[in-house]
């Protein structure tokens, strides 16, 4: 299994190559559109990695304070992000469980891709998670939204948690009250060499071996989308 921490350490850029090739069919700001409202929105990223879902959902929020624990992962963003024509972003380095922002301040409480570390990884995982989960709701507003992306299996064309513990993680989300929804996000390369190198370079080969290649550049990839509202106050 390749070391995916000292991956976001030591080769953010190359990691960002790879999941800069995922959802080429941009499915994903349909799907978000339809639980809550991006428009006008402000939003507080969690884990916000390389700035993937950043970038996407500048062109339609009104503003977005990334997060993101590893100052390198932070700085390949920064550097993407200061290329876009928007100016509606803030970056910052910092842990999910205590991100140091102000209590309702924003619509939209984001994480992509980035708790299940927290949730695979942790010895007391569910207690880790419970963290986090109370910092994004502590920073939206009433009626706001958490959003909760994660994979629902790489080389899958449909959904299915790719471990145990990913299974007790969305179970333990449910439990909690979130809702939830799969779409897929599939990965396109620019040729199967690069397909080959970019996926085995972050993923485990045994899981490679099962995958469904579709084409020679495209590779599936379902995503479960998570989500919560926090109550409204009362008229």
């Amino acid at each position: 299994m390749p070391d995916r921490a000292a991956i976001y350490r030591e080769q953010p850029e190359l990691y960002d190559k790879l999941i800069s090739c995922e959802d080429y069919e941009n499915n994903l700001i349909p799907a978000l559109q339809s639980i809550c409202r991006l428009e006008g929105a402000h939003v507080i990223e969690f884990g916000a990695g390389t700035g993937k879902c950043t970038a996407k959902l500048l062109p339609y929020v009104q503003s977005i304070i990334a997060t993101e624990i590893q100052p390198a992962m932070a700085e390949v963003a920064r550097r993407k992000l200061e290329l876009l024509p928007q100016r509606n972003w803030q970056m910052m380095v910092a842990d999910m469980r205590n991100v140091s922002l102000a209590d309702s301040s924003a619509d939209i409480a984001l994480a992509g891709w980035c708790i299940c570390f927290i949730a695979t990884h942790e010895e007391d995982w569910k207690a880790a998670l419970q963290q986090a989960l109370t910092e994004m709701e502590r920073v939206i507003r009433p009626g706001g939204f958490i959003m909760i992306l994660e994979t629902m299996g790489t080389g899958q064309t449909e959904p299915n948690p790719p471990t145990q513990r990913f299974a007790e993680y969305f179970e333990y989300l449910k439990e909690q009250g979130f809702q939830s929804k799969n779409i897929r996000t599939d990965y396109k390369f620019e040729s199967e060499e690069e397909m080959h190198r970019l996926l085995k370079f972050f993923f485990d080969q045994n899981m490679l071996d099962s995958g469904n290649q579709l084409s020679p550049t495209v590779y599936p990839e379902c995503t479960a989308m998570f989500w919560k509202q926090r109550e409204k106050c009362p008229d």
